[in-house]
C-alpha cells in the first residue's frame, strides 16, 4: 500500500493525499458505537420486491420525497418521508444507477446505463475505448415520472451533481472514464470531459477563496493527473490580520499551518475555513491559469469534486467534509473555470 506520511514534527497537518491499492477501510467497533449514539431506528418500511442492489438516493425536502434508484430491478422508487411509505415507482429502465431531484428546475435526473447482453457489450467496448456507449441520462417530470428528455449518457452513467449557478448537471461516466456536462434548461449535452481513468462519483463545488500557498509537483505518483496543490482560505482565513499571525507552508502533498502567540483564531475555525486542494486542470488553458496563481490572490474555482482510479488499481478519493484533517482529508477538484 502506498501512502504519504501521516505525521510531522510540529504544527498541524491539515491534509494529505492518499493514493492506495488496498480495499477501502472498514468501520471499527468504536466507529459503530459512535454512530449508534447519533442515530436511532425510525422504522422498517417495505420498498417492494427484493433486489440484489439499490444505488443512489436523492431527497426533495420541499415535497418530502425520497427518490431511490433500485438498480437491480431497473426501477425508480418514490418514498414519502412524511407518511413513511412508498407512493410511486417507475420501471422499465433495465438498470438505473444515479438519481438527483432538482425541484427548482422541475426535473428528476436518472442515470440509465442499460441492461442485458447488448448493454454489456457496449460497456465492454467502451472500456476498451472502442465505443462511446449506449447509456442514457433521463430527465423526468416529478409529478408523474414521465420522460421529459433522454440524452446520451456515454458508457456507464453513474453519479450526478448540480451546478445551480449555471443550471448544469455533471454525470460521472464510471467505466468510460469521463464526466458528462449537460444544460438542464435546454436538455442537451454540453461537453464530455475525459479523465483517462474510472470516474465513480462526481460532486460540484464552486469555491471562492484566497490562495494561501501554491505548490507544483512534477515527479510524484500524482503529478501526471494533479500537477499542483492549492492551499485555500475563506472567511476568517482570508483576513490579513489573521494570516499575519500564522505560518503557512506546503510540501509532499501536505498543507501545514502553525499558530503564533498572536493567533487569536481557534484551531477548529482554522481547520473549517481552509483546505489543501488537489487541482486537476480540465485542459491546458486551465492549467496555465492555475500556474499563474500566487499567494494572496482571491480566486473563484468552478468544477467538480471527483474520485479517480488508475489502470493499475490505485485510487484517490476526495474529501466531502470541511472539518477533517490528516491523510485523505484533501479535496480533489476537477477545475473547469478560473476567475481572479
Amino acid at each position: 500500500m502506498a501512502r504519504f506520511p501521516k505525521c510531522i514534527v510540529s504544527g498541524l497537518v491539515l491534509c494529505a493525499a492518499v493514493l492506495t491499492s488496498s480495499p477501502l477501510p472498514k468501520a471499527t467497533a468504536a466507529n459503530l458505537v459512535g454512530f449508534g449514539r447519533l442515530f436511532t431506528l425510525a422504522g422498517d418500511f417495505s420498498l417492494g420486491e427484493a433486489t440484489n442492489r439499490t444505488d443512489y438516493e436523492s431527497i426533495d425536502t420541499q415535497a418530502h420525497r425520497l427518490y431511490i434508484a433500485k438498480m437491480g430491478t431497473g426501477q425508480l422508487l418514490v418514498f414519502d418521508t412524511n407518511a413513511d411509505k412508498l407512493v410511486a415507482q417507475r420501471g422499465g429502465f433495465g438498470k438505473i444507477t444515479g438519481v438527483l431531484a432538482l425541484p427548482d428546475v422541475h426535473r428528476i435526473f436518472a442515470s440509465v446505463p442499460g441492461a442485458g447482453p447488448a448493454a454489456a457489450l457496449s460497456v465492454g467496448l467502451g472500456m476498451l475505448g472502442l465505443s462511446r456507449g449506449s447509456g442514457q441520462i433521463v430527465a423526468l417530470e416529478p409529478s408523474n415520472l414521465t420522460d421529459i428528455a433522454r440524452l446520451p449518457g456515454s458508457v456507464f452513467p453513474d453519479g450526478i451533481a448540480f451546478d445551480g449557478a449555471d443550471t448544469r448537471i455533471f454525470v460521472s461516466d464510471e467505466f468510460g472514464g469521463a464526466v458528462i456536462a449537460l444544460d438542464v434548461k435546454a436538455d442537451k449535452v454540453l461537453a464530455r470531459i475525459d479523465l483517462k481513468g474510472e470516474a465513480g462519483n462526481v460532486q460540484y463545488d464552486r469555491v471562492t477563496a484566497r490562495v494561501l500557498a501554491r505548490e507544483p509537483y512534477h515527479f510524484d505518483s500524482l503529478s501526471d493527473l494533479i500537477p499542483e496543490d492549492l492551499a485555500l482560505g475563506w472567511g476568517p482565513m482570508s483576513d490579513n490580520r489573521v494570516l499575519n499571525t500564522i505560518a503557512i507552508s506546503q510540501g509532499n502533498r501536505f498543507y501545514y499551518w502553525r499558530p503564533t502567540a498572536a493567533t487569536a483564531l481557534a484551531r477548529d475555525s482554522i481547520i473549517a475555513h481552509s483546505a489543501n486542494t488537489h487541482v486537476i486542470p480540465q485542459n491546458s488553458t486551465i492549467a496555465h491559469q492555475l500556474e499563474r496563481l500566487r499567494p494572496g490572490e482571491v480566486v473563484t474555482l468552478s468544477g467538480e469534486l471527483v474520485d479517480a482510479a488508475r489502470d493499475d488499481g490505485r485510487w484517490i478519493r476526495t474529501s466531502l467534509l470541511r472539518n477533517d484533517t490528516g491523510a485523505g482529508a484533501c479535496e480533489v477538484m476537477l477545475v473547469t473555470e478560473v476567475e481572479t
